[in-house]
């Protein structure tokens, strides 16, 4: 028996590094996986390393990801977590990023983690609960030098998921997690 049987679980951003690792994890413990990302044909590789499901979805597109979310709860038999991961950055000082380039960032890291908890939280709901997880970043709290978009992004999913744990409790958990500098493709 694994920890997380007769789980279903959807992670964004689950073609690499935190992503593929949890996507990994989840179903050696049991759990059944719809594998989320920009890349369709990196996602497809990771839901055929671990039997599940895979969809190339760009979370900043709501649409989208509901369809998706709605289509994995749909074939998975209801929902019981959401791993909200999908992020990235750039560096360059405050005054020299563009502003496209800033509100693309904070839209990919806050916007995604928004998009998919509002996408997932009725199906988890309609399951009877279950976890929402979210990737925040030790980057919310301590800043770098470069990363203002991105740290003021991960600052929000913090404030975010404290919102989501006051909303759904106690029918539904939520947590961030906020781990340092990960190096990934």
């Amino acid at each position: 028996m694994g920890l997380l049987d007769s789980r279903r679980a959807v992670v964004t951003g689950g073609r690499s590094g935190i992503g593929r690792a949890t996507c990994r994890r989840m179903t050696d413990e049991g759990a059944r996986v719809a594998v989320v990302d920009v890349n369709g044909d990196a996602a497809e590789q990771v839901a055929k390393e671990i039997d599940g499901l895979a969809y190339a979805v760009d979370v900043t597109d709501y649409d989208a990801l509901q369809a998706a979310v709605d289509d994995a709860a749909l074939k998975l038999d209801g929902l019981s977590t959401v791993f909200n991961n999908a992020g990235a950055s750039n560096i360059s000082q405050i005054h020299e990023w563009p502003v496209e380039e800033w509100e693309r960032i904070v839209r990919l890291n806050l916007g995604g983690v928004f998009h998919g908890i509002k996408a997932t939280a009725p199906h988890l709901l309609a399951g009877g609960g279950g976890s929402i997880v979210s990737t925040a970043s030790i980057s919310g709290t301590r800043p770098s030098a470069g990363e203002a978009p991105y740290s003021a992004a991960k600052a929000g999913v913090v404030a975010l998921t404290a919102n989501a744990a006051h909303e759904y409790a106690p029918t539904i958990r939520a947590n961030a997690v906020s781990p340092g500098m990960i190096h990934t493709g």
